[in-house]
C-alpha cells in the first residue's frame, strides 16, 4: 500500500510520501462530465415517448438510511425539475417519499399512447455544449419541461452574468421548437463581501476568523468591543482530526492544486493592461476570468519554497492590500506572484476548504453522493469537478455547479469594509460560500432540475448556508449565548445613512456580523419565528440591517435566517438531550442528518417541506431522543405540527423580483407533535339505506370503532350508525381535544375519527361497500394511513373483496388532489404545512413523522 504523509512544520505546509511498493495515485482521469447518465436510457420494453422514472442517485447514509432519488425521463430526455425521493430505513422497507415526480409520471401516463406517440424532441439526445469548461456557463440540454398534465420539448441554458450588482448567475428554459421562454431561475448565491483564512484550533480546526475563537459572542450583548488578532498556526493533513487518507496534493508538491481544490488569484487584466467584466455580453466567461488558472494572463498559484507553504499575514495592513476592484476600462498594475497577502489567502482558502471537504465526507458527502473531486478514485459518482477557489477577489459569490462542473468560490473584498477585510480571513463565511456547493449538489436533485429555485428554496440555500457555518466554528452551544456570523469580515463597516430609524440597531460587527440578529437559543437576542418571513420583527428589539436587507423580508438571505434559526434551535435541544455527551460526536451526526436530510429535499422544497426531510431522517435513526428535541426545536421557533406557510411555488413569475409573502398565507405553530389533521371544510351524510332504526350518536363521545391508530383504519366490516338526517355543512378546526359541537367537528392530531367516519359513510353512499341484509356495510373498509410523503392515503379494496366475509385485497391509492381514488371516494377540503388542498379526504401536518 502507499501511505501519504502531510507535515505541518512552523509557517508552512510540507508534503512527503513514503512508497511502499504501489504506485502512486490515480493519474488525472480523462474527463467527459457531460456524458449522459446509462440510467436515462429508457427501461425495457418502454413504448417511444412513454415517460419513466429513472434512478439518478442512491446513497446511504452512514446513519444506516439509503436515499433514492428519481428523475423523469421521455426517450432519454430527463424532465425538467421534477424528481421523487425515497427513504429506506435500515431493513430496506421504504419509510418516506417526498416530490413531485409520482404525480407528475401518474399524469403523464394517463395520457395515454397516443399522446405518447407524440412527444418527440427534436433533438434527437440530450445536448452538452461547453461541458468541458468547469463553470460551464453556455452549457445547453435537452429537455422536457412539464406543465399542464402534459410535457413540451425545451432547452435549458445555464449561464453566468456578472454585469449586474449583485452578480447573478441563471438557467433559462426556453421551447425548443418556438424559443418562447418557459422558466428562469437563478444559480448564483452570493454573500456579498465576506472573507476566509483559516487560522487553525490543535486540532486542525479552523478558527471563525483571524481574531481567534469568537463565538460565541464574549458578552452576548452589543458591546462594540473587537479583539486582538492571534497569530497563524501551522498545521498538517495528518494532523486534522477530520482528515482522510485521501492526499489533499500529490507528492511532491509545489502549487496549491490539489484533487479536492484549486485555489489561485485569477486576474481579471487584459493584455491591455486593463480590467475586464468577468462576462461579455453573452453571458460567456471571458479568458481572462477562466475560470481555470491562466498563468500567462497573470493568474498564479501559491507556490512552496522546498515543500513549503509559508506566507506569515499581517493583519493591521488590510487597508492597503492588493484588490483589483476598480471599474472595467481602469488601467491597473497586476500584482506580485510573490504578495505576501495574496498568497497566505490563497493557502488559507485551500486549507478551509480541504478542511471541509474531509469533514462532509465523512458524514456522507462522498463520491456516490457527488462531492466534488478531480479524482474519484474508482468510487463511483462524476469526477473532473474539483472546488475552484479565487482567493482575494474583488467581490464574494458562489456558483455551486451541478455534478461534472466545478463549483467556483470566489473569495475576496467586502466593500462595505472601511478597512477593506478579505472573506478568506473569516472561517464562518467562507464555509457558508462553501456550503453552497454542498447544498446544490445534494438538493439539486437530478443534474437538469432546478430544485431550489423558487424563492423558499433560495432562502434555503442562504439559511442552510449559514447554519453550516455556524456547524462547523462554534465549539458547544450554550443557550443563552449569542452565536454570530461574519464578524471579521464586516469590520468598520460603511453606513451610507446619516441616520437610522429606531427600528435598526446601529453596526456592531462582533454582535451581529453580517445578520439582523445573531443565532442564539434564547429569543430575547433573536426573536425570529415563522410569522418573520412575512411581517416585520418586533419593533422593541431593533436589527442590524446589513446592506439593506433587512426590510426586504423575501429576500433570500433575510428569509433564510428564520429556517437557520430553526436549524441551530434543533441542534442546540439535540445537545441538551445528551448532557455531559462529547460535543465533538453530536456535531459530527448532526453533518450527517444535514447531508441525509438535504438528499431527501422534494423538488421546489418549502420552509416546511424542508423541515420534515430533516426531521423524517432524523426520526429514522434516532426516534427516541434527538427526533423529539429536534421537532420540540423547530416548534419553539413557529414551525411546528400545525404551522402553513407559502405555497412552495410561489412567485410563478421571476422569483429574483423578490415579491413578498402575503402574511395570510402564513400560519405559526408552537405545537409540539407529530402530526396534526387541519380540516377545513367537508361534506358528509349519513347512511341513507333502509335498516333498523340506528341508536343515535351520543355527543362528546369518541367514536370508538373507528378511533384507531392512523395506520390501523376504520373497523373492517362496520359503519358507524347514526340518525338519518340531510346531508349537513361541517367545519373542523385544529384542536388538541377531539370533541363534538352544533355543527363543527373539532379534529385533534390525536383523532382523526372524523376523517374516517366521513370516509366510511361516503363510500357507501357513492356504492363502493356492498350492504349485508341488516343494512350494515360488510366485508372490508377502505384503510386510512398516513403515507410516506405525510398525506393519508387510501387503500381501497379491490372489487372481488367487495362481498360480505371476504377479506380485501387492497390497493393503494395515490393521495395527489384530485386523483381518481380520492374523488371517487369522499370531497374534504383541508390544510397542510403545504397549502390549502381540495378533494383530499384530509392531509396530515408532520412535524415530521413520515
Amino acid at each position: 500500500m502507499t501511505i501519504w504523509v502531510t507535515r505541518w512544520l512552523p509557517a508552512s505546509l510540507v508534503i512527503t510520501a513514503l512508497a511502499c511498493g504501489s504506485p502512486a495515485p490515480p493519474e488525472e482521469p480523462k474527463c467527459d462530465p457531460g456524458a449522459t447518465p446509462a440510467a436515462l436510457g429508457p427501461p425495457a420494453g418502454a413504448r417511444p415517448g412513454e415517460p419513466y422514472r429513472w434512478l439518478a442517485r442512491s446513497w446511504q447514509s452512514p446513519l444506516g438510511v439509503t436515499i433514492r432519488t428519481y428523475g423523469l425521463a421521455i426517450d432519454g430526455v430527463p424532465v425538467f425539475g421534477r424528481h421523487e425521493v425515497e427513504i429506506y430505513d435500515a431493513r430496506g422497507q421504504l419509510a418516506y417519499r417526498a416530490g413531485t415526480g409520482g404525480a407528475v409520471l401518474a399524469a403523464l401516463h394517463d395520457r395515454g399512447a397516443a399522446a405518447w406517440a407524440a412527444w418527440q424532441h427534436p433533438f434527437a439526445s440530450p445536448r452538452s455544449e461547453g461541458r468541458s469548461d468547469p463553470l460551464a456557463h453556455t452549457t445547453e440540454r435537452a429537455v422536457w419541461y412539464y406543465a399542464d398534465g402534459s410535457v413540451v420539448p425545451a432547452v435549458t441554458t445555464e449561464r453566468l452574468d456578472l454585469r449586474g450588482e449583485p452578480p447573478v448567475g441563471e438557467i433559462v428554459v426556453r421551447h425548443a421548437v418556438t424559443g418562447a421562454e418557459l422558466a428562469r431561475r437563478g444559480t448564483l448565491y452570493e454573500l456579498g463581501g465576506p472573507e476566509y483564512l483559516v487560522y487553525a484550533r490543535d486540532d486542525g480546526r479552523p478558527l471563525p476568523s483571524l481574531l481567534g475563537n469568537t463565538l460565541p459572542h464574549p458578552t452576548g450583548v452589543p458591546d462594540g468591543r473587537v479583539p486582538s488578532p492571534v497569530p497563524q498556526q501551522s498545521r498538517r493533513q495528518s494532523g486534522v482530526i477530520a482528515g482522510l487518507p485521501d492526499p489533499w496534493l500529490p507528492s511532491p508538491a509545489k502549487q496549491t492544486r490539489g484533487n479536492n481544490v484549486v485555489a489561485f488569484y485569477d486576474s481579471l487584466l487584459n493584455s491591455a493592461g486593463k480590467l475586464v467584466d468577468p462576462f461579455d455580453d453573452m453571458g460567456n466567461d471571458t479568458p481572462e476570468y477562466g475560470p481555470e488558472p491562466d498563468t500567462l494572463g497573470h493568474d498564479f498559484f501559491a507556490t512552496a519554497t522546498g515543500e513549503r507553504f509559508a506566507f506569515t499575514y499581517d493583519p493591521t495592513k488590510t487597508v492597503s492590500e492588493y484588490f483589483q476592484d476598480g471599474a472595467p476600462g481602469d488601467p491597473a498594475s497586476p500584482p506580485s506572484a510573490s504578495d505576501i497577502a495574496i498568497n497566505a489567502k490563497i493557502v488559507q482558502a485551500f486549507y478551509d476548504a480541504n478542511w471541509l471537504h474531509d469533514y462532509f465526507y465523512a458524514a456522507g458527502y462522498n463520491e456516490a453522493a457527488g462531492t466534488a473531486q478531480q479524482s474519484n478514485y474508482g468510487r463511483g459518482g462524476t469526477q473532473c469537478d474539483p472546488v475552484i477557489v479565487h482567493a482575494a477577489f474583488f467581490t464574494t459569490f458562489t456558483f455551486p455547479g451541478a455534478e461534472g462542473q466545478s463549483p467556483v468560490l470566489d473569495i475576496g473584498l467586502n466593500s462595505r469594509s472601511a478597512s477593506r477585510r478579505d472573506s478568506a480571513m473569516d472561517f464562518t463565511v467562507l464555509a457558508h460560500e462553501w456550503g453552497h456547493t454542498l447544498i446544490g449538489r445534494l438538493a439539486g436533485g437530478t443534474a437538469d432540475s432546478d430544485a431550489l429555485g423558487k424563492l423558499q428554496g433560495m432562502a434555503l440555500h442562504e439559511g442552510i448556508a449559514d447554519f453550516i457555518g455556524m456547524l462547523v466554528n462554534v465549539p458547544g452551544v450554550d443557550p443563552l449565548a449569542a452565536y454570530p456570523i461574519g464578524t471579521y469580515t464586516n469590520l468598520d463597516y460603511i453606513e451610507r445613512r446619516a441616520t437610522l430609524p429606531p427600528v435598526e440597531a446601529p453596526a456592531d460587527a462582533m454582535y451581529y456580523g453580517i445578520r439582523r440578529y445573531p443565532y442564539s437559543l434564547d429569543v430575547r437576542k433573536n426573536p425570529l419565528t415563522l410569522r418573520h418571513i412575512a411581517v416585520p420583527p418586533p419593533t422593541d428589539m431593533p436589527y442590524y440591517n446589513w446592506k439593506g436587507r433587512g426590510p426586504q423580508l423575501s429576500e433570500p438571505h433575510t428569509t433564510g435566517e428564520v429556517f437557520s434559526q430553526g436549524l441551530f434551535q434543533c441542534f442546540g435541544n439535540i445537545v441538551a438531550a445528551h448532557a455531559g455527551a462529547d460535543f465533538e460526536s453530536l456535531r459530527a451526526r448532526m453533518a450527517q442528518y444535514l447531508v441525509a436530510g438535504l438528499i431527501a429535499f422534494p423538488d421546489h422544497p418549502s420552509l416546511l417541506d424542508a423541515r420534515n426531510a430533516f426531521l423524517g431522517v432524523i426520526r429514522l435513526t434516532h426516534p427516541a431522543d434527538d427526533y423529539p428535541a429536534c421537532r420540540a426545536g423547530f416548534a419553539t421557533r413557529g414551525m411546528g405540527a400545525d404551522a402553513l406557510g407559502p405555497d412552495r411555488d410561489f412567485p410563478t413569475t421571476n422569483p429574483t423580483t423578490l415579491p413578498p409573502y402575503d402574511p395570510a398565507t402564513v400560519q405559526e405553530s408552537f405545537l409540539d407533535r407529530d402530526r396534526a389533521v387541519r380540516l377545513i371544510s367537508s361534506s358528509f351524510a349519513t347512511d341513507p339505506v333502509r335498516a333498523r332504526r340506528p341508536a343515535q350518536h351520543r355527543p362528546g363521545r369518541p367514536d370508538d370503532d373507528l378511533a384507531r391508530d392512523h395506520a390501523g383504519g376504520a373497523r373492517r366490516g362496520h359503519v358507524p350508525r347514526r340518525r338519518a338526517r340531510r346531508p349537513r355543512q361541517a367545519v373542523a378546526r385544529d384542536s388538541d381535544h377531539g370533541h363534538r359541537r352544533r355543527g363543527h367537528r373539532c379534529v385533534s392530531s390525536a383523532r382523526r375519527s372524523s376523517a374516517r367516519r366521513l370516509s366510511a359513510v361516503r363510500l357507501h353512499r357513492e356504492g363502493h361497500l356492498r350492504r349485508s341484509r341488516r343494512g350494515h356495510a360488510r366485508g372490508d373498509l377502505p384503510r386510512l394511513g398516513a403515507g410516506s410523503d405525510g398525506a393519508l392515503h387510501l387503500s381501497q379494496p379491490s372489487s372481488a373483496s367487495r362481498t360480505v366475509g371476504r377479506r380485501a385485497q387492497r390497493e393503494p391509492v395515490r393521495s395527489a388532489p384530485g386523483s381518481t381514488g380520492w374523488k371517487s371516494a369522499f370531497s374534504f377540503t383541508a390544510q397542510s404545512g403545504q397549502g390549502q388542498f381540495a378533494g383530499i379526504c384530509a392531509q396530515v401536518v408532520p412535524g415530521a413523522k413520515p
